[in-house]
């Protein structure tokens, strides 16, 4: 791809004190793919493997199509080859992944399964080493607009999102260019 714009997944580490290094460090080549995009990322704790996963979205090849959610095992600073979460991609976009430890449920949004328009916000619980079938959070999480980055906090009480429903800021008001 010429003029593509290729994301990569970075981490800064923490120094003795709690304090976040100044650099950032790249994770490594065969997760930052030079050819692909990588975007996206969501570490939640796999009560089955009993590990650490990095949820990740890329446009990678043996992927189903489009963007689509991957994952590998992290074991400290080491991480396993990524796999193609192969049960809940789908032909079309599906991205911002989150994996809520406490209820071993991942959320995501999606394009290409039934929606109310643009992405809307799914989750499917962890049944075993795969997942259930995603099921659709219902209105008013999900609307007719891009509806993202879902996040729950470990009580399951709050849950944060993003859209570009109207109220949403303009980064160009003439055009509505729109941010989520």
């Amino acid at each position: 791809e010429s003029g593509g714009i290729h994301c990569k997944l970075f981490y800064r580490e923490k120094d003795k004190r709690g304090r976040w290094a100044i650099t950032a460090k790249a994770l490594p080549a065969e997760i930052n793919s030079e050819k692909y995009t990588n975007t996206h990322p969501s570490i939640g704790y796999d009560s089955i493997r009993q590990k650490e996963l990095l949820y990740f979205v890329s446009d990678r090849e043996n992927g189903k199509g489009g963007l689509d959610i991957w994952f590998c095992e992290m074991d400290g600073k080491k991480f396993g080859k990524p796999q193609n979460l192969e049960s809940i991609n789908t032909e079309k976009d599906d991205i911002t992944p989150f994996y809520h430890t406490a209820t071993q449920t991942l959320y995501f949004s999606s394009e290409g399964y039934q929606n109310m328009g643009g992405h809307d916000i799914y989750s499917a619980l962890q049944d075993s080493l795969t997942f259930a079938e995603p099921e659709h959070l219902p209105f008013p999480i999900n609307g007719s607009y891009n509806d993202v980055y879902y996040t729950l906090a470990p009580d399951a009480k709050t849950a944060h999102f993003s859209s570009n429903r109207i109220g949403s800021f303009y980064l160009d008001k003439a055009n509505k260019a729109c941010c989520n």
